[in-house]
């Protein structure tokens, strides 16, 4: 066998290693270019659900309030809203009900009693840790964070 037909023969048997390492620093670089976007999506889309889920508590304490003339504290218990709140948002975000305040959290101070103030405080070591707090109050008042309206 001459030297030419066993570089056609070596060159038949597969990928070389340089080009196995090209084609692994490709897709890293494509990697680290999508996973931040990735991770922004799974953000945005729990923040999402968990508003929705606040304006839904919402509605259920302007139900519960013609009912019984107050308001309740209790979202999910029989006694309460009776209103479970969802595996995926809950795993991500605790809530919380404070009734008849003057304020929910430091943004909002003209609430006049009967009110209430629904928050979903994002849960440490979950994805959502840096969102921020999401509220809205009786009054339809809503804000993230230090921000006075969702984004």
């Amino acid at each position: 066998m001459t030297t030419l037909a066993r570089k056609q023969n070596r060159r038949k048997a597969g990928f070389s290693l340089v080009e196995l390492l090209m084609a692994t620093t490709i897709v890293a670089i494509l990697a680290g270019i999508a996973y931040p976007s990735y991770r922004q999506y799974f953000v945005r889309n729990n923040r999402v659900e968990a508003q929705q889920f606040l304006q839904e508590v919402a509605n259920r304490e302007e139900e519960y309030f013609l009912n019984n003339r107050a308001y309740t504290t209790n979202i999910t218990g029989s006694t309460g809203l009776n209103f479970p709140v969802p595996s995926r948002t809950g795993a991500q975000y605790s809530f919380a009900v404070t009734v008849n305040v003057t304020s929910c959290g430091s943004l909002f101070t003209n609430l006049n009693s009967p009110s209430y103030c629904v928050t979903a405080t994002p849960k440490s070591g979950a994805i959502q840790s840096n969102d921020g707090t999401l509220t809205l109050d009786s009054l339809g008042q809503r804000s993230q964070g230090s921000a006075m309206v969702w984004k």
